[in-house]
């Protein structure tokens, strides 16, 4: 434990999960991976991680006199704003499921994998095939499933069209 120092990547297996977190086992030393640090969400930490399962961590913080080691997976995952950018370009078209609906349209969650956490786009309501004819409670339901296209991103989140 001794030669790790915070900010050095290594590998660990799942040794056990708790509604805290996960035990980690890397090169015979117990650390432990903060549920905040697991992804990019707080999905639960079974939907996120399993028992046996290899992970590659970040070392956040140790206490060599008490034997504890903090690591981090989040930080060895992309941000799910960032896996979007690189695998859905402008103009990219895919199935989501629609989460919230507002006077302003719809929020529709996108496919990125579990790890990542959830990433939701707007489909503002003139983006919508009927633009302000309709309010978006008329057009779509929660849960779901529509095609979207993506419009724009910007710093914070994903712009989308809706086709039907």
């Amino acid at each position: 434990m001794s030669a790790l120092a915070p900010g050095d990547i290594v590998v660990g297996r799942v040794e056990g999960i708790a509604k805290f977190g996960v035990f980690v086992s890397i090169a015979g030393t117990r650390g432990l991976i903060h549920r905040s640090e697991l992804s990019w969400d707080q999905n639960p930490v079974l939907d996120v991680v399993h028992v046996g399962e290899e992970l590659e961590l970040e070392v956040l913080r140790l206490d060599l006199d008490r034997g504890r080691i903090s690591l981090s997976r989040r930080k060895r995952l992309l941000p799910p704003l960032q896996y979007a950018k690189r695998n859905w370009p402008v103009g990219t078209t895919m199935r989501g499921e629609v989460t919230a609906i507002k006077s302003y349209g719809a929020f529709v969650r996108l496919p990125v994998p579990a790890e990542l956490g959830r990433l939701a786009g707007l489909v503002h309501i003139s983006d919508m095939p009927y633009g302000y004819a309709v309010e978006p409670a008329e057009f779509v339901s929660l849960g779901e499933r529509v095609d979207v296209s993506v419009l724009s991103y910007d710093v914070d989140r994903v712009k989308l069209s809706m086709r039907r």
